[in-house]
């Protein structure tokens, strides 16, 4: 809107300025004439005025200039052809130059001094009209300067219009570009924190897999033990349950769902986590020892995680202890803590491995004794699934052989589930 009045304010002055130039044009044109007329005039009069002084003189001198006739002639050629003046001039040539000096001369100086008047309000007529209109031009030209600088001001005060709008548009779309840029970096990260999750659920459906199809090659080989069968088939049960809730927990996450927390007991869960993990040990022939020096305890969360952080840390030392190797897994107290201790018997941690204990995908110095894949999870995977139970994770080397690796649960965690729902109410 502010644009198009500003434009169509722009035409209008074009327009009044170019009327004013034609104007200033013509009253030029005006002036030149009028300035042509009044010399022309001035000529007329210092004609008369010449002729008077001749016939004088000759009045004095009794004979009358051979001039006269001559002048008499120019001021006939630049008076003008009105009827008034031809009059005039006809009477003052039928007088004859010896009748110029008579007592009829003064009826020669009342014709001059006619034809003078007349000349001299000709030319009062011409000036008055030339100082009116120069006075309506200058009216005209000064309502057009006005205007102009109207315009100016005009023009001024859209420009800072135009620049602040200019510039509230760049600092919205400023603002705008980094808030595109914030929800780029943000759904980057995002993208990037559910790609981790997705490859650290992947990961850890590794080992309650690789239980199921231990406990399938058993029952093939026990197949004549249908109590073994029975035992096996209701671990293939439980381990399969876990994987399912552990997928399912993954898809309510992905919708925003809440899953409500439970109470665990620990013990239990650490022991079939061993339970499970046998099938795999015995395929090495390693064995899996348990120690419990303190009673079952209970702590809010969810049972598959719980599981998977066993999974991932006995797994990961059966993984990399050499065929026949045993792995001992101990619960104990200390000081204010549940302690879970899983001692292995392979190579250790290195210096380097220590400061890259926790980071995602990143593979240890130690290898793989079974030609067992490794993909560098499995500690961020039991890092992130402890401290969402409040509890830490503390690794070591044993003095002698193989790394010791422990999971704290602080005693005030621990919980009936009386105690969890009271709490989620």
């Amino acid at each position: 809107m502010v644009k198009k009045m500003f434009i169509g304010a722009a035409i209008i002055g074009l327009c009044v300025n170019l009327l004013s130039d034609v104007e200033v044009f013509e009253q030029n044109k005006a002036a030149i004439a009028t300035g042509d007329w009044v010399l022309h005039s001035y000529q007329v009069l210092q004609s008369i005025d010449s002729l008077r002084i001749l016939i004088l003189e000759a009045r004095i001198n009794k004979k009358m200039d051979e001039k006269f006739a001559t002048k008499l002639q120019k001021l006939q050629a630049l008076a003008g052809n009105s009827s008034d003046t031809k009059t005039l001039f006809d009477e003052l040539s039928s007088f004859s130059l010896d009748e110029m000096i008579t007592t009829k001369s003064k009826r020669a100086l009342e014709v001059l001094s006619m034809l003078g008047s007349q000349e001299e309000a000709l030319m009062s007529v011409r000036v008055s009209e030339d100082e009116k209109s120069n006075a309506k031009v200058l009216s005209r030209t000064f309502y057009a300067n006005f205007f102009d600088i109207f315009l100016i001001f005009l023009f001024a005060g859209f420009f800072f219009y135009e620049r602040k709008k200019a510039l509230k548009l760049q600092s919205s779309l400023t603002k705008t570009l980094l808030d595109v840029g914030s929800s780029h970096q943000n759904l980057q990260l995002i993208l990037a924190q559910k790609k981790s999750q997705l490859k650290t659920t992947v990961h850890d459906l590794k080992n309650p897999l690789g239980s199921i199809r231990g406990f399938a090659e058993l029952i093939s080989d026990e197949a004549a033990d249908k109590d073994r069968i029975l035992k096996m088939a209701n671990s293939i049960q439980r381990v399969s349950n876990n994987s399912l809730a552990m997928v399912g927990a993954l898809l309510k996450d992905e919708e925003h769902e809440i899953v409500p927390k439970e109470s665990v007991g620990v013990l239990g869960c650490l022991q079939e986590a061993c339970d499970f993990l046998m099938p795999i040990a015995q395929e090495k022939k390693q064995k899996i020892l348990v120690q419990k020096r303190i009673s079952e305890f209970s702590i809010p969360g969810y049972r598959y995680q719980l599981q998977d952080i066993f999974f991932n840390i006995i797994g990961n030392a059966l993984k990399f202890s050499s065929v026949g190797a045993a792995v001992l897994v101990e619960a104990l107290s200390k000081d204010d803590f549940y302690e879970i201790q899983i001692r292995d018997e392979g190579p250790g941690f290195s210096q380097d491995d220590f400061v890259r204990l926790f980071e995602p995908g990143v593979k240890l110095s130690a290898r793989p004794t079974g030609h067992e894949s490794s993909t560098g999870f499995g500690l961020y995977s039991a890092k992130q699934n402890i401290e969402s139970f409040k509890g830490s994770i503390l690794v070591a080397n044993n003095p002698k052989i193989g790394a010791c690796i422990t999971i704290r649960f602080p005693m005030s965690c621990s919980l009936s589930l009386a105690g969890v729902q009271e709490q989620l109410h």
